[in-house]
């Protein structure tokens, strides 16, 4: 499949990793504040509260960190994804088909260098792209199953 990259097909990951970012420290402050508030009659009585302090942060860590990675991530490379398809190729697609679709055109693939453009679909008819960028993706993964690559 080669390294067709160009920079387009990094411009959706980028900003969206820029937004995972963001988002983890939003959602971790938030975490902060609510444990903070709940505690903080327990914090001012005790004199562990280094200890609380440290077990607020852990908590915060260990939950900002599984709703990324078990949630958010995927949220957010289904949303590249259709950004892309919608933006660069200039093809409809639903959520549910970005959900699809993001198993060959998220940033994984960029990375290994197994990239598959597909800018070729614009010169289709509009009421083809969709149809022929699904068959696309359908054929790859096909393809990839039979010699053994997730």
């Amino acid at each position: 499949m080669g390294n067709q990259t160009n920079e387009t097909t990094h411009k959706y990951s980028r900003t969206y990793f820029t937004v995972k970012i963001i988002s983890a420290l939003f959602l971790g402050t938030i975490i902060i504040v609510i444990a903070f508030v709940a505690l903080q009659g327990n914090m001012r009585d005790s004199d562990n509260a280094f200890l609380y302090g440290l077990g607020i942060f852990g908590v915060t860590a260990l939950v900002t960190t599984l709703v990324h990675v078990f949630g958010l991530n995927r949220v957010y490379d289904t949303l590249s994804t259709k950004s892309y398809i919608t933006n660069e190729l200039q093809t409809k697609v639903s959520y549910a088909d970005a959900v699809f679709l993001k198993k060959i055109f998220e940033p994984a693939y960029i990375k290994s260098e197994e990239w598959v453009s597909m800018k070729n679909v614009i010169a289709l008819p509009e009421d083809m792209r969709r149809k022929v960028v699904m068959d696309t993706a359908n054929k790859i993964l096909a393809y990839k199953k039979r010699i053994g690559k997730k």
